[in-house]
């Protein structure tokens, strides 16, 4: 059975809930038969809708990847996008939702970069965080009219009236005083993967949109690669055998070219050590060997293209090529720069 399907899409928060619940309602005044899915990849929703066995569907997606994009796209499906402050959604996701920090700053990056694959197509009813709570009559009816659900002025009204939000939307003041709480090191970390977001064209949260042109990823983003969940802190010792050392930022790319670059320092023992670089996005799309210069440093420079939004986060693994009886390896920052004209870099590189 073939379901009809209603997407809400945005970044993680109250701005999303609330249009879900109000397109929740919505539908379930045109129809007898509806269901709810959260789900972020077409795998995901085909193994819901079989669970539930439905012919409607309401999807809400936080990070769809990009055959969910290219689906949207391919079929003129419509759909809701709701855009908001991505500050404001980290503060929900960690005061509200209880996820830490780390973890929060990786889902809003990845709502980021897939949210502006979106606003553009034809199929699109954008949403701006402020509407989705000061315009809630006005909203559900553009909602309705839409999804073409044929419902008629007193439908929507009633509908409207039975969403009115669990709790209060996070102020700009309460978000501000929780980011002025964090530390030095926590701003930074969420800033250098969120608040390009917010500086291109207004951001996501105002009326025009863009991409950004530089991605920053601090080491805390990154996890040891022979122990997942466990974040990178400082120097890490490659003594032993061959392996992964480290991972991350599991964080999706937005659609481009781009330059990645990375610095790592290497300690005196490991300096004949060559160390393995893969850049992975559901698949293998880079691979190279870096090793350290004489002062102790080895540096990384790959071009990226991602003609699409990549359906997988992207991931940089890096391993030693041989066991090690001693040594450290330290990771610095790692940037992602879109390249536009920029030359390819050289095999020099990457050393």
């Amino acid at each position: 059975m073939l379901a009809m399907l209603y997407a809400v899409i945005g970044l993680p928060g109250d701005a999303l809930s609330r249009c879900a619940s109000l397109t929740l309602a919505l539908l379930r005044r045109a129809f007898d038969d509806i269901t709810t899915v959260r789900a972020d990849t077409l795998e995901e929703i085909g193994r819901e809708l079989l669970l539930h066995d439905t012919a409607r569907a309401m999807v809400v997606f936080h990070q769809p990847g990009g055959r969910v994009s290219r689906a949207l796209s391919e079929t003129n499906q419509r759909f809701v996008v709701v855009l908001g402050d991505p500050r404001t959604a980290l503060a929900d996701l960690v005061l509200r939702r209880g996820h830490g920090l780390i973890a929060a700053t990786r889902i809003v990056a990845s709502s980021c970069a897939a949210v502006t694959e979106l606003v553009d197509m034809p199929g699109a009813l954008v949403v701006r965080a402020g509407s989705a709570a000061d315009d809630h009559d006005q909203l559900a009816a553009a909602i309705a009219r839409h999804f073409r659900l044929g419902l008629d002025p007193p439908a929507v009204a009633d509908a409207a009236g039975r969403t009115e939000p669990a709790e209060p939307a996070l102020s700009a003041a309460a978000v501000a005083a929780w980011w002025d709480g964090l530390t030095e090191s926590e701003q930074a970390v969420a800033a250098g993967g969120l608040d390009p977001y917010r500086a291109v064209s207004g951001g996501l949260g105002g009326p025009d949109h863009g991409r950004p042109g530089r991605l920053l990823w601090k080491p805390e983003l990154f996890c040891c690669g022979d122990r997942p969940g466990e974040p990178v802190a400082g120097a890490l010792d490659i003594t032993g055998r061959a392996r992964c050392l480290l991972s991350g930022p599991e964080i999706l790319p937005p659609r481009g070219n781009w330059l990645l670059t990375a610095s790592f320092e290497i300690s005196p023992e490991a300096v004949e050590h060559n160390f393995v670089v893969e850049v992975w996005a559901g698949a293998m799309l880079s691979s190279t060997t870096i090793r350290a210069s004489e002062t102790g440093v080895a540096t990384l420079a790959l071009a990226l293209s991602f003609d699409q939004l990549p359906d997988r986060p992207l991931q940089l693994r890096v391993a030693n090529e041989r066991p090690a009886f001693s040594g450290q390896l330290r990771l610095g920052e790692v940037v992602l720069i879109e390249r536009g004209d920029m030359p390819e870099p050289s095999a020099a590189d990457a050393r």
